[in-house]
């Protein structure tokens, strides 16, 4: 089943009973994509120390907010804003042609006569391939139609119907199948390819197929590369890759390390050896998102798995699931249930009174700290002698800082940080309008003079905030998403002209030097590829192959020396 996370501000009410008057200011956070749609700063002095420290609050004059602001713009004149970019989910629909083998991108696998829909029941392999027949689901959008390759080894018989026929297969005495199909052209009625659908019967359960790899028309069959040159152009820029969609975060059932995607097995989500291995191709961070159900046996692995391969020389963030405060998503209603039938066991409280001390004293936002600290001390010990490369990071939400603060005050309180080495906070500070996903402009410059309001009422208050908390904890702030945030089916058409107005581009790149000049560093942006819908517009781009856009030239002039002067 695929989830839809719709930022709806009316869910603030059920985030936290303790501040309710500002929670209906905005929830922000990442959306995950459905079949129709696709789918929030510290000083700039560096951290030098491994302790929590609070500093005295010190009141400042203009002259030197004026002169803190010129060192930062002198400072960009040398040093390209630190923007990094949430990718898209690899799901088989993505425009993002990421993959050199399109079945990567797959969907789980599913029934013979019905490969689109996922057969819950199939046994898999060790190796996360059938042990009975089954059938695949692929577009490969993006990728020429023509005669496409496939090869596999292992038993079954193969087969193409729909967006694929068959035109040879061979068995070779090594047991590698090789062979080529059509890939059509044909489009269906809202100008997509049709699907792939790719059919294995007559399994032997006793050498079940594994390693299939498809290639369009174009690519090497046998080649070694596992991305796109068009996917790495286009991350080349940024800093930081995020992979909390790639991980399949948001409402992720992950607990053992037996549950995770396994490499050249398709379906949904990324294998950690293909993301270690784009961040070595590619040198840039990963920022991962832990599974909240994850048990530590998969972190103590996961951790083990990055100190064996992962670049030493790059930094690992860590962030423990995705927006624990956003109770639209399963994680955080588990995380809060948890606490709750935490306190109900060890103190023997009723459900209505655990829940009350949970809400007044802040329990679920100090396990959240807990649990980070937890998993940051698992990746310490397995990175051994590079463990100042691992970068715990808090996150909260941007319209209510109550979240982090009782965490940070959690983590003061305990002395823990000696041992988490907490780096810093992250929020999601979108541009947004007060009205949300109920916004119905009749102009595009409706849209702008909402947006810009917001920005300049909300927006810039939060940053603010939120810099000043870091910097009186003596840590980084990070924005783990941020961007434009206009959703809802109202107006849609003049919502996705907005997305390529030039003053978006004016509005995001104001956004961004205000993140900088308050102190702000890496800047995390949402997302890469994805297209227009009532539940968002959150790419840079809505295809690979698209021109260049207003929000990705904005994006790339940010990258320029000097961008904020």
């Amino acid at each position: 089943m695929w989830f839809i996370k719709i930022r709806n501000l009316l869910l603030a009410n059920i985030i936290t009973l303790s501040i309710p008057s500002i929670l209906f200011l905005g929830i922000s956070g990442c959306v995950a994509k459905t079949e129709t749609a696709a789918r929030e700063i510290s000083s700039s002095t560096p951290v030098t120390k491994n302790t929590v420290k609070v500093t005295e609050k010190k009141t400042s004059n203009t002259t030197n907010k004026t002169q803190n602001k010129v060192k930062t713009s002198e400072l960009a004149i040398e040093q390209k804003f630190p923007m990094g970019i949430n990718l898209s989910s690899d799901v088989s629909w993505s425009r993002s042609k990421m993959w050199i083998n399109i079945a990567k991108s797959a969907r789980d696998w599913g029934y013979v006569d019905k490969p689109y829909q996922p057969n819950p029941d199939l046994k898999l392999s060790a190796q996360g391939y059938p042990l009975s027949d089954a059938g695949l689901f692929f577009e490969g959008y993006e990728y020429q139609p023509g005669v496409w390759q496939f090869s596999y080894q292992g038993s079954g018989e193969i087969s193409f119907t729909a967006g694929g026929s068959l035109i040879e297969v061979n068995r070779r005495a090594d047991g590698t199948v090789r062979g080529t199909f059509d890939r059509s052209a044909k489009m269906r009625a809202d100008g997509s390819l049709i699907p792939v659908h790719l059919m294995l019967k007559n399994i032997d359960p006793n050498n079940p197929p594994s390693n299939l790899k498809i290639v369009a028309a174009g690519y090497d069959l046998d080649s070694d590369a596992i991305y796109t040159q068009e996917f790495l152009n286009f991350i080349k820029p940024f800093k930081i890759l995020r992979y909390m969609d790639l991980m399949e975060t948001n409402e992720s059932t992950i607990k053992t390390w037996g549950d995770r995607l396994k490499p050249n097995a398709p379906g949904k989500g990324v294998a950690f050896e293909d993301l270690i291995a784009l961040s070595n191709i590619t040198n840039k961070e990963a920022w991962i998102t832990l599974p909240h159900l994850a048990d530590d046996e998969y972190i103590r692995q996961t951790a083990r798995l990055f100190a064996q391969q992962y670049n030493p020389n790059l930094n690992l963030y860590l962030e423990n699931s995705n927006e624990l405060w956003n109770r639209s998503f399963s994680q955080s209603r588990d995380f809060h249930a948890s606490t709750i039938d935490k306190l109900m066991r060890e103190e023997g409280l009723s459900p209505a009174a655990a829940t009350a001390k949970v809400e007044k004293e802040g329990i679920t936002q100090k396990a959240v700290v807990d649990r980070l600290c937890h998993i940051s001390n698992i990746f310490r010990q397995e990175f051994g002698t590079k463990a100042d490369k691992i970068k715990p990071v808090l996150a909260g939400q941007a319209a209510n800082s109550w979240h982090i603060k009782k965490g940070l005050e959690h983590l003061a309180a305990t002395g823990q940080q000696e041992n988490c080495n907490l780096d810093g906070i992250a929020i999601a500070p979108y541009l947004n309008t007060q009205y949300g996903p109920e916004f119905n402009p009749t102009s595009v410059d409706e849209v702008f003079e909402e947006m810009e309001a917001y920005y300049q009422a909300r927006v810039k208050p939060w940053i603010t905030e939120h810099a000043q908390l870091a910097k009186q904890y003596n840590l980084k702030l990070y924005a783990y998403e941020g961007g434009q945030h206009l959703n809802g089916e109202n107006a849609l058409d003049i919502k996705i002209a907005a997305q390529n107005d030039p003053r978006m581009g004016t509005l995001l790149k104001d956004y961004f030097c205000f993140w900088q000049d308050s102190g702000g560093e890496d800047f995390v942006f949402f997302s890469s590829i994805n297209d227009h819908s009532k539940y968002g517009h959150w790419g840079l781009k809505t295809s690979i192959n698209e021109g260049e856009t207003v929000k990705h030239r904005a994006v790339m002039d940010m990258l320029k020396p000097g961008s904020c002067l």
